[in-house]
């Protein structure tokens, strides 16, 4: 399903979408499932897979991944409900500036994925409550205002939910975040300021690193190597538990 930036009010309901194959040739590429979608774009219901084997862009060609090999790609607001968006190794879950997910699930078709391939990226607002992601890279949030509620992340292998914006405001409750051992849970870069409530952060080197002081209360911190750091971490920080 291919849009255009000036389509409005779009709705997708109850289909079932495979574009690619199984089959990893190391060449398949710009398979796409709902494409270039127009502001307030709605999704209800959908199952979405997406296959591609091949990688035309580097690290910060966030924009062109999305637009070219992703599940859901939209220009401005995308409201996702009851979906499931299933991504291979070189495709991301869904991009938006502005992204509304209640009960959506993301997951990987392949147990690894290349680099840089997202299974959540939100450049304006993000709005997140029971989603359940399972991804190398959950979640990317380079917006202003975000929130993420009663909400299931599975990280294989990279940061779980990675904010940016030096003006980010990010809050977090009821969420559980598990690693594999490796990379950072949340990792809050300068100037964003964390509020994280009743959320357990489970198997990462580092649980949370924030450059600026967050606002912790009644979190747990699980079998990571190192729970807390970063330049923001101080000894008051609310109510948190270490195991």
């Amino acid at each position: 399903f291919q849009g255009a930036s000036n389509n409005r009010d779009n709705t997708f309901v109850r289909n079932s979408v495979t574009i690619g194959l199984t089959y990893d040739d190391n060449s398949a590429h710009y398979n796409r499932g709902f494409s270039y979608l127009g502001d307030n774009a709605v999704l209800e219901g959908n199952k979405v897979t997406v296959y591609n084997h091949a990688n035309n862009w580097s690290e910060n060609n966030d924009d062109d991944r999305g637009r070219q090999q992703s599940c859901v790609y939209g220009y401005y607001q995308v409201t996702s409900t009851n979906d499931t968006l299933i991504m291979s190794d070189n495709t991301m879950g869904i991009y938006a500036n502005s992204l509304n997910m209640t009960g959506t699930v993301i997951s990987n078709a392949n147990p690894y994925q290349t680099d840089y391939y997202k299974a959540v990226y939100a450049s304006g607002n993000l709005d997140m409550d029971e989603v359940t992601i399972t991804a190398r890279y959950p979640v990317y949030f380079t917006g202003t205002s975000g929130t993420i509620t009663n909400t299931t992340i599975v990280s294989i292998g990279d940061d779980g939910i990675t904010a940016t914006n030096s003006s980010a405001n990010l809050n977090i409750e009821r969420l559980t975040l598990i690693g594999g051992g490796t990379a950072v849970g949340l990792d809050m870069e300068d100037g964003v300021t964390l509020s994280m409530n009743s959320s357990v952060v489970d198997g990462f080197a580092t649980g949370l690193s924030a450059v600026s002081t967050p606002n912790l209360y009644s979190n747990s911190f699980y079998n990571n190597s190192v729970h807390l750091s970063g330049d923001g971490i101080g000894s008051d920080l609310g109510d948190a538990s270490y195991f």
